[in-house]
Formats: structure tokens, C-alpha cells, sequence
């Protein structure tokens, strides 16, 4: 690998790194060679090693308000969102306390617990789990994994933070999350458990097809109802009422496939939905 001091400065200019940013080559008089002079978001200029810097052990002059902080992550998120090692898939950054010097990736357990771990430790596999691989056998793992919700929860996460789920794109590509507080599985238990509890074959549907997993937003309903709540249905306003093709149908006893064709072809919805089907007799 090419060291900094034999790559040139100019490969560097510009770069940020934390409040730090690259302006130039540090004179040759200063105690360390081939180090950069960097500008800190406060105005102050210092000269600093390279390596001390883009590693993230150096991210400010440290004098001034940004002292001991980072504003911005030392690594690029989009390169860990998504990735899975061992047990853990990474969702995004975890906030970064005061008292912390590094970023951490922020990761989902296939437990469906959340831990947070430095990418370094994500890339070697240092870390493999949230800790529930030495917690076999106990309640953190094993009564979440048999409750009766545990699955539909655990589909329900992924269809919005696992980019390897096939059905991401329609998620949490395009921006579905899951509310913060059901990211705890007992939390979406508890909300089950106040309207009533889950009924024989109903699953978890958004009221809002383009709204987020929450309490609010959220219901059990049957297969027809959720096929009736698709983003790419059609709906269809009449007398003040609108409904999708489908409920259309049921209501007027006009087949979907007609009113769709109907549609299609560019019929007013009052034309649609009362002009009666017409019946062609066979000929002898």
C-alpha cells in the first residue's frame, strides 16, 4: 500500500475528515515529516500527521467548541448499510455519545435485538451477535422467538432494513420504517395485545399504504383487505365514494375484469359502473 508521504498532496486537498479538512502540505520545519496542514470547521489551521487524522483519532484542532466531537462519521455509511456478518446486518450509524471518540454502526440481530459495534470490529467478525449467542436459554431469546407475533415481527423488520430481503425494494427502498418504539418486539406485542390481539389468519397491514409501521398507521386485517389497500390499485370516486376496482365489483356485481377493461379504456367512472354487461348469445 502507498504511504501518504509518497502520494501527492494534491490527491488530498479538499478531503474532509471529520472538522478537518486538507488545505495543503505542513512545512518541512514542523516535528513530524510529510504532514498536512488542515483547516478546522472553527476557522483554525494546524498542521497534524495524515494517518492520525483519516483514522479518526484526530477530528478537530482541538481548541475550540468541536474539541472531543465529530460531526460527521470517519467511514462512508452507505458502504456497511445493508451488509450482514455472522449474526449481524448493519441499518445505519448509531448516535454518537459525548463521551465517545468513534462512530459506531448501529446493527439488527437475527434475534431482532439491536447492538452497536465500530465498523472495524464489523469487518473482521470480532463481534457476532448482540451478545444472545451467550445468552441461549434464556428469556431475551427464547420466549421472543416462540411468541406467536415473533415471525411476523421479524418479516416485518426485514421487509424495511435488510436490503437482501426480496421485498425491500417495496419498503424500506422506498422508505417505509418501522416506529422506533416497535423496534423492541414486546412493544409491538403490547399494541397487538390493546386492540383485541391478532385473529386467525389476519396479518399486519398500514392503514396509509405509503405511511410507516406504527400503532397509528397500523391493523390486522384479511388477505381481500390488504389486496384492497395495494399502492398499485386502482380506486375509483362515484356519488362521493371511493373504492378500488375490486370493491366495485363486489358492490355493483359487475366483474373486475370488466370494469378494468372498462377503465382502460377510458370510461367515466358513471359509465363504468352502470352501464349493464352485455350478454352475447350464441347462434345456431
Amino acid at each position: 500500500m502507498q504511504s501518504y508521504s509518497m502520494r501527492k498532496i494534491e490527491d488530498y486537498i479538499g478531503k474532509r475528515y471529520g472538522h478537518l479538512t486538507v488545505i495543503g502540505e505542513a512545512p518541512k520545519t514542523h516535528k513530524y515529516s510529510n504532514s498536512f496542514l488542515f483547516q478546522c470547521d472553527c476557522g483554525n489551521v494546524i498542521a497534524e500527521q495524515p494517518t492520525r487524522v483519516m483514522s479518526g483519532h484526530k477530528s478537530s484542532c482541538g481548541k475550540c467548541e468541536y474539541a472531543g466531537k465529530t460531526g460527521i462519521p470517519t467511514f462512508n455509511p452507505d458502504d456497511y448499510i445493508g451488509r450482514k456478518n455472522n449474526m449481524l446486518t448493519v441499518i445505519g450509524v448509531a448516535d454518537k455519545k459525548p463521551t465517545e471518540k468513534r462512530w459506531k454502526l448501529k446493527c439488527l440481530c437475527d434475534c431482532g435485538n439491536y447492538t452497536e459495534i465500530y465498523p472495524d470490529q464489523f469487518n473482521r467478525g470480532a463481534v457476532k451477535s448482540c451478545g444472545c449467542l451467550r445468552r441461549r436459554g434464556t428469556r431475551t431469546v427464547d420466549s421472543r422467538s416462540k411468541h406467536p407475533l415473533y415471525g411476523i415481527w421479524n418479516q416485518m423488520m426485514g421487509r424495511c432494513y435488510r436490503k437482501s430481503d426480496k421485498h425491500y425494494h417495496l419498503y424500506g427502498g422506498r422508505g417505509i420504517k418501522v416506529c422506533e418504539e416497535w423496534h423492541d418486539f414486546w412493544n409491538f406485542a403490547k399494541w397487538s395485545d390493546s386492540i383485541g390481539g391478532r385473529p386467525d389468519n389476519e396479518e399486519i397491514d398500514r392503514i396509509d399504504n405509503d405511511g410507516d409501521y406504527c400503532p397509528e398507521n397500523c391493523r390486522w386485517a384479511t388477505r381481500k383487505q390488504q389486496n384492497s389497500n395495494k399502492s398499485n390499485n386502482i380506486v375509483i370516486e362515484y356519488n362521493g365514494k371511493k373504492q378500488t376496482l375490486a370493491e366495485w365489483s363486489e358492490e355493483t356485481g359487475i366483474r373486475w375484469g370488466v370494469l378494468n377493461h372498462r377503465y382502460h379504456r377510458g370510461w367515466s367512472a358513471e359509465r363504468m359502473l352502470t352501464t349493464p354487461v352485455q350478454i352475447h348469445k350464441k347462434h345456431d
